[in-house]
């Protein structure tokens, strides 16, 4: 597809002689076009809605995993369309012509109106309905729809089963478009299309006319438009797509996008860019998918005299697959604190700091979600908001309700985090009190932060940083400031502990051990001729109250090699 958008159409009757200058008598004389009686175009109906747009969706974002050969994919969403209408939770109903998003004709120069009631369920089957008839200065109409903030995913299968309708200036279309603008181009705006991606699993124009039976998998990237680029595939099938249903898929992982109909891979794509971000941008965000007939345009131009209306485009189900999760290496466990706020395993730690009074964003709009991934099974998501002014993204999360001082008796606040690198170079941690009481806010950055795999780092920030902990209530994570887009962080395993949380990693313990921390395991590589200093003066002792090793070997340095 083209700048941004989709569009849908459907037209059956046919478009008629409407560019005729003149028609003919039974006597074969011309006579001028207002003497022939007119072709009535009726007016749509817009003001009976079945399909209404609600006000707060909520988002599904499931965890997804790439498809590799021979993997057992799992369904996280689906739509069979077996409902008696479509369901505003899981589809958004788009109206008009784009300009309500600055880009009238929907970036193409199309020509249909789009309104909700084009799009309808008939014998577990949606249809996608063109139409020759008016709204205001439009002589077509059609529906375009869509999951916008209901549900998106990132990598994994797409495959819809869909039967294309036929006609010069018809262009339907099943795609992706980012559901976040995660990027922030060179100007220090948020980057428009196609800097921010564009995924077109399948499309065709002026089917069983000029366009024959030819589909389109094609990818937009690079830079905002006019500096955008595209790499498409061509694909001719040998089953008519116009003639019944076929399967349309793609495959999506971090360096690959692979297209198939009907099982057979006909298109690969793994050299894209953005001018906004490092490869893979900007094909590793959530997309969220659209279904569409549009009419007319730069790509099918305008339909003609043959072209019918209604047209329908009709889809019998889409489907999202994830693939099996790799067998790569787990993270780093980490500290695991000896009193749990939020933790990753409520079944098996300890959350007994839970906060009374709740996890609160103190009206920045900020957005909470539990999630997981392949390493942690609960991690608090945290997506900013604009409670503070449009423009101004914010996001933190704030523990609130405790007794004050609740913090002193332990010597660390440690937390795991998981966020872009803007997110980490300035990470606030803050001990509160009401307004106008002493409280102490510490600002770190991921060079002090211990790295734990997978993107994920491990925090402990010492209690002493604190000096006002005896009177504090509560504590606040979050980047500092505010961004110009919309981000998310993660964080778990969130808590207080003494002595710097739940002990050490334990680290490797030798096939052959020369010297032991734990008196049960044998030396039996123990050095026959003892430990030597080799005339440095060094000193030997064997530590036996270490908080993490029952016993260490502490060499004190000497100057026996001179002063």
């Amino acid at each position: 597809m083209s700048p941004i958008v989709r569009w849908s159409l459907r037209f059956a009757v046919p478009l008629a002689a409407v560019s005729f200058l003149s028609a003919c008598t039974s006597g074969d004389r011309e006579q001028p076009l207002t003497q022939v009686e007119p072709i009535e175009v009726p007016a749509a109906d817009t003001t009976t809605t079945v399909n209404i747009n609600i006000n707060n969706p909520i988002l599904t974002i499931p965890n997804t995993f790439s498809v590799s050969d021979g993997d057992l994919l799992t369904l996280v969403w689906s739509d069979e369309f077996d409902a008696a209408q479509l369901d505003p939770q899981v589809w958004f109903f788009e109206t008009g012509d784009g300009s309500q998003y600055g880009i009238p004709g929907w970036g193409n120069n199309e020509l249909q109106y789009y309104l909700p009631d084009n799009a309808s369920l008939e014998n577990g089957v949606l249809k996608i309905e063109a139409r020759r008839e008016t709204v205001g200065d439009f002589g077509f109409t059609s529906a375009r729809i869509n999951t916008r903030d209901r549900f998106a995913f990132k990598y994994g299968r797409i495959e819809a089963s869909i039967k294309f309708p036929s006609g010069q200036g018809l262009w339907p279309a099943f795609w992706m478009l980012p559901q976040d603008n995660d990027y922030i181009c060179p100007a220090g705006n948020p980057c428009n299309w196609a800097a921010i991606g564009e995924i077109d699993i399948v499309e065709a124009v002026n089917l069983d006319g000029t366009g024959g039976n030819e589909i389109f998998g094609t990818i937009h990237y690079g830079g905002e438009a006019p500096g955008d680029l595209n790499s498409e595939t061509k694909y001719t099938p040998s089953e008519d797509v116009t003639a019944g249903f076929n399967t349309y898929a793609l495959e999506w992982d971090e360096f690959e996008i692979r297209w198939y109909f009907n099982g057979t891979l006909y298109a690969v794509q793994n050299d894209w860019y953005s001018i906004a971000a490092d490869f893979p941008a900007p094909f590793d965000q959530n997309f969220h998918i659209l279904l569409n007939l549009a009419v007319g345009g730069n790509f099918p131009g305008s339909p003609d005299g043959t072209t019918p209306s209604p047209a329908t485009m009709e889809v019998d189900w889409v489907r999202v697959y994830s693939g099996e999760a790799s067998m790569a290496e787990p993270v780093d466990p980490g500290i695991i604190p000896d009193a749990g706020v939020y933790v990753s395993d409520p079944g098996t730690m300890n959350e007994d700091l839970g906060p009374p009074g709740g996890i609160q964003n103190f009206g920045s709009g900020a957005a909470f979600a539990d999630v997981s991934d392949a390493n942690f099974d609960r991690i608090l998501q945290v997506t900013s908001g604009e409670g503070y002014g449009a423009g101004s993204h914010v996001g933190f999360a704030a523990f609130t309700g405790y007794d004050a001082g609740f913090a002193a008796g332990y010597d660390t606040l440690d937390f795991k985090v998981k966020g872009d690198a803007a997110n980490l170079a300035a990470f606030e941690v803050k001990l509160f009190a009401n307004p106008g009481d002493p409280e102490t806010s510490r600002t770190y950055d991921a060079t002090s932060f211990t790295e734990l795999g997978d993107g994920w780092y491990q925090v402990s920030v010492p209690i002493s940083d604190f000096p006002t902990a005896d009177t504090n209530f509560g504590f606040l994570l979050g980047p500092v400031g505010a961004a110009a887009a919309q981000f998310t962080f993660q964080m778990t395993d969130i808590g207080f502990s003494v002595g710097g949380g739940g002990g050490v990693d334990p680290g490797i313990t030798p096939e052959a051990v020369a010297y032991s921390s734990d008196p049960a395991v044998a030396e039996d590589f123990g050095p026959p001729g003892g430990i030597q200093n080799f005339g440095s003066g060094a000193v030997f002792v064997d530590i036996l109250d270490d908080p993490d090793f029952a016993k260490v070997l502490e060499t004190t340095s000497g100057e026996g090699y001179g002063a």
